[in-house]
């Protein structure tokens, strides 16, 4: 897979395509100033994937607490999908685990996503449970899955 993107950690510069990304991937996004607050969070990274011309094609938003970490958001453009920038995300997110001694990684994710549910499999997530009623808009139950490092 060739590495068209170039990931990067999100800066004041980024955080405006990186809120517009969410807002065209989401029904129920999280705002400009939410992401503008995650540059500041002790617990959180957003790495961005940029294209050849600086524009963002996707990002990650993650959790790490002790030796867990949660994905909280991963989402990528619509042009851009099925170009490996989910995977690459991911993968940048997993060296920096391994990096810091992160023992798991979680994340929800709808059940109809049979798109996302492949590519977590791919890279080792399992299934290990589900949440009731996760999702709104539509409603929908999701699985949560883990990865584990250690």
């Amino acid at each position: 897979m060739s590495q068209k993107f170039k990931v990067v950690l999100m800066t004041n510069d980024t955080v405006r395509q990186v809120a517009d990304i969410e807002a065209e991937c989401f029904t129920n996004p999280w705002s400009y100033d939410s992401f503008l607050s995650e540059l500041s969070n002790p617990v959180s990274l957003t790495w961005v994937a940029m294209d050849g011309e600086n524009n963002a094609a996707g990002f990650l938003n993650a959790y790490f607490v002790l030796d867990e970490a949660s994905l909280n958001n991963i989402a990528v453009r619509e042009q851009y999908r099925r170009q490996g920038v989910g995977h690459q995300l991911l993968q940048t997110a997993f060296q920096h685990c391994r990096k810091n001694g992160v023992a798991s990684f979680t994340l929800e994710v709808r059940q109809s996503n049979t798109a996302a549910i492949s590519l977590y499999e791919k890279l080792g997530f399992r299934k290990t449970g589900e949440r009731k009623g996760f999702y709104s808009q539509p409603d929908e139950d999701a699985f949560l899955m883990t990865k584990r490092f250690q």
